[in-house]
This record gives structure tokens, sequence and C-alpha cells, in this order.
């Protein structure tokens, strides 16, 4: 019985062995025969890829050299609702080289026209308002801002002769020895100074100095000036337009004693 049992186990296992076998030998039937153009890539099984891969690289000694790696740009992620392509592109360093650079502000356009120099001067002296009035209209054309203004100067009025303040009692002295030699033209003043008269010339103002002189005395001679009011003209213009040379010139010699003198534009 036993002999039976162990003519069993022995009878399977070579039944098993057998199918085994048998298919393997049915696989390899119906694996393909026919060889592939290298052109084109064979089907890869997910599960037999890792068997058929070392078999397709190629040897070490045959096989190119890596390509370099380049690090590839950091990616963005996107916020709110943007196109997919817009989000993956990362600017270029050209580009972010010229986001870098400051904008160069660009010069203010000047002004069509720029700001007249203002000139001041002022005409004068005339001796009459009515020769201020006319002036100013001479100059109506120029487009100036005019003001007329009054002044007093001091003329020349004549030249003084006379023996200065002293006391009274040395003033009727001298008075009285003037009557004795014949000098007239002459006048006691309240400070008891003596004059002996104003001449409107020099020459006669000197030649009675002398005369006085002469009687033993010390004149004095001094010119005489009287107050006179005169007019002023001031006026302002601007570089745009201003009077030239030749206009001023023309303009001043229609009038005695005028003259240009500056002023402080205020």
């Amino acid at each position: 019985m036993k002999f039976v049992v162990y003519a069993l186990v022995l009878a399977n296992l070579g039944i098993l062995g057998w199918l085994y076998q048998q298919r393997n030998v049915h696989h390899e039937l119906r694996m393909p025969t026919t060889q592939l153009p290298t052109s084109i890539e064979p089907l890869v099984l997910l599960r037999e890829r890792s068997k058929v891969e070392p078999a397709m690289m190629p040897p070490v000694e045959s096989r190119a050299e890596p390509p370099e790696q380049t690090e590839a740009a950091p990616l963005t992620p996107a916020t709110g609702t943007t196109d997919t392509a817009s989000s993956d592109l990362a600017p270029s360093p050209a580009q972010a080289d010229i986001a870098d650079i400051a904008p160069v502000p660009l010069p203010a356009m000047q002004a069509t026209a720029e700001t007249p120099t203002r000139i001041c001067q002022s005409i004068g002296p005339f001796p009459e308002r009515p020769s201020a009035d006319e002036f100013i209209a001479n100059v109506s054309g120029a487009e100036l801002i005019t003001t007329v203004r009054t002044a007093h100067i001091e003329q020349p009025s004549g030249y003084w002769v006379y023996l200065p303040s002293m006391s009274r009692t040395q003033a009727q002295r001298i008075v009285r020895d003037f009557e004795e030699k014949g000098v007239k033209d002459y006048f006691l003043g309240r400070q008891n100074f003596i004059s002996l008269g104003v001449f409107t010339d020099k020459r006669s103002a000197e030649m009675r100095s002398q005369t006085i002189t002469a009687l033993g005395y010390a004149p004095r001679l001094e010119p005489r000036f009287l107050s006179h009011e005169v007019y002023w003209v001031d006026l302002e213009e601007s570089t745009d337009a201003p009077l030239n040379a030749a206009q001023w010139d023309a303009l001043l010699t229609r009038w005695t004693g005028i003259r240009r003198q500056p002023l402080t534009c205020e």
C-alpha cells in the first residue's frame, strides 16, 4: 500500500513537470519571429520594461556623454485665473535686465518763450511836466510801463560875495568905514553878516571880492543854488522788445540835459 502512494506522488510530479515544460514551449511559439526595422521601436509592456531596458541600453564604452544638464527656471505659482501658457513662461535674463533698468526721466519741455528780463530806468530831469508828458507820448508805441515822479534839484543861481557873521559892534564899525570910503551895494543882515552882492557870473564876483580885499577885509566868495522842481519818467521795459541805442539817441536829443539812469525794479 505504501508503494502505491509513492508511485502516485511520483506520477503527479512527473505530470506537473511535463505541463510546466509544455507551457514554456507554448509561450515561445507565440513570440514574433520576424525582426523589426531599426527605425521602429518595439512595444514593451509595463511589466516587461524592467527586463527589456537593460538589454536595449548601449554598453558603457559606446554610450555618448550625457548632455549638460541645465537648471530649469523655477515657476512662480499663478495668482487668480490666468492663462496656463503665460504662467509657465519665465522672463529671460535679457528681459529681466531690461526690467531692472530704471526709466530715464525725460527733460521737461521748455516753455515756448522764456520769461523776459525786466529793465528799469529813469529818464530826466524834465524842467516842466508838459515835457515829461511829451516824452511819454513818444515812447507809447514801445509798450513801456511809465510813471512820472517829481524831484527837487539844486541849480546854480550865481555867486555870493560877503563878510561872515561877527559881533554887532564890529559889523557897525565896518559899515561906517564902507560909507567913508564910498563902498556901496552892501547889506547888514540879522546875524551880523555883511552881504556885498550876488553875481550871475563868476568873473564879476571875483572883481568885487578883490575890491573889498584892497580895503583890508577878507571877503568870501561862494556859489549860490536854488531848489527847483523837476520831473522824471520812470519806465520799465523787457528784453523781448527793448529800444535799441539808435532809438534812445533819437529820443534824448529832443530835450537838453536829459539823461538815462538805471533803477531797481521793484
